[in-house]
């Protein structure tokens, strides 16, 4: 896969010495994240990157990461949701930010239900912040399909033009509707900044 997704980058979007924050990074797609920048950082002109994780979940993937990429990789617990964190977060000098951070399993999130709300809306808005003060290159929210709810038998499969079916006292509400607002949040940063 990671040769697959490398072949498919346009290499040149990235600085020279890039520097990427990944929030989430002990979530099964931030880690596949993080290994992959960290993998091919040669190639990309990565110099660093930043993994953001508060461990909520007590995902220990990253140790062996850390220990083969000591040099490139700088491991953070913290909470992007925390106001005390993100003045942490913003003295980090990085050029992109991947927001993955966010409790995705149906599982932990009806554990969590606040804390999912806040990853993906507070934690979003306080990192969307930052990138327009320091002038980010890039940043990329990770959404999910969750967000089209519970589409009847005639949007599936569920196109993007689908506005959604999400029940918002459901057991899932917590994370489908802190995505559909997270991707609204985003839209309008993007049209405004």
């Amino acid at each position: 896969d990671f040769k697959e997704i490398y072949k498919s980058l346009n290499k040149s979007k990235f600085k020279k010495n890039s520097e990427i924050l990944i929030t989430g990074c002990g979530g099964f797609l931030g880690y596949y994240l993080v290994n992959f920048f960290l993998i091919y950082s040669e190639n990309l002109n990565i110099k660093k990157v930043i993994g953001i994780e508060n461990n909520l979940t007590k995902n220990h993937w990253l140790n062996k990461t850390k220990k083969k990429f000591k040099e490139k990789f700088k491991l953070l617990n913290l909470d992007i949701s925390n106001d005390k964190d993100i003045i942490k977060i913003e003295k980090i000098k990085f050029n992109y930010i991947i927001h993955a951070a966010s409790i995705a399993s149906p599982t932990f999130y009806r554990k969590f239900p606040i804390q999912t709300i806040k990853a993906n809306v507070l934690g979003l808005i306080k990192l969307l912040d930052i990138s327009v003060r320091n002038k980010i290159k890039s940043f990329l929210f990770f959404s999910s399909s969750e967000i089209y709810g519970d589409p009847d038998r005639n949007n599936i499969p569920t196109k993007e033009s689908y506005n959604g079916n999400v029940n918002i006292l459901g057991p899932r509400a917590c994370y489908d509707e802190s995505k559909r607002i997270g991707e609204t949040i985003c839209y309008n940063y993007f049209n405004e900044y």
